[in-house]
């Protein structure tokens, strides 16, 4: 086809060409068809090759619910309050990125800023839950906090369908994150 297409405008060059008042809409008209022509070689290049562009959005759609329902079923906490309930600390953007590096809790970026889901801290105790912060390092939580909080939301088959985040404290929690790890996830 391209073949064709070449041919076509060389044709139409040579035929509006031969008139002096009609050479400049020639190179105009050769111009937009080869433009024309070239259009679906440009959209490739600029955009990739053809995808399922479907199937993105649907995995963009399927985030984007999960992250409203977390919103909705997890209570959070912001960083001040974190800090205020972990000690005082003068610096405290730098403390809970320090926390959240660690992995030692799930933070989540919401706006502009970080919440912290409550689940993961002992209110009575002022402290961070020791059996959450082993089970977040385990989950690498730093790098995926969306996909370590699912681990906790998820009824666990190897756990009689239980959530993790119902039961925070309980110490078995190490085991079943370590087997899950141990099956590749």
């Amino acid at each position: 086809m391209a073949d064709t297409v070449v041919d076509t405008l060389a044709e139409v060059r040579r035929l509006l060409a031969g008139s002096a008042e009609y050479s400049d809409a020639a190179e105009e008209v050769v111009a937009y068809l080869a433009l024309r022509h070239a259009r679906q070689d440009n959209v490739e290049r600029v955009a990739g090759a053809p995808r399922l562009v479907e199937t993105e959005a649907l995995s963009q759609s399927h985030a984007a619910r999960f992250h409203r329902q977390v919103f909705d079923d997890v209570e959070v906490a912001d960083a001040r309050e974190v800090a205020d309930l972990l000690g005082p600390a003068k610096d405290i953007r730098g403390f809970t990125q320090r926390l959240r590096r660690s992995s030692q809790v799930i933070a989540l970026r919401h706006a502009n800023t970080f919440v912290y889901p409550r689940f993961q801290f002992d209110f009575d105790r002022r402290g961070i839950r020791p059996v959450v912060a082993q089970v977040n390092r385990h989950l690498l939580a730093s790098a995926d906090p969306w996909g370590a909080l699912a681990w906790w939301l998820a009824e666990q088959p190897r756990w009689a369908k239980k959530r993790p985040i119902d039961h925070p404290d309980d110490i078995s929690l190490l085991g079943l994150v370590e087997a899950d790890a141990d099956d590749g996830f």
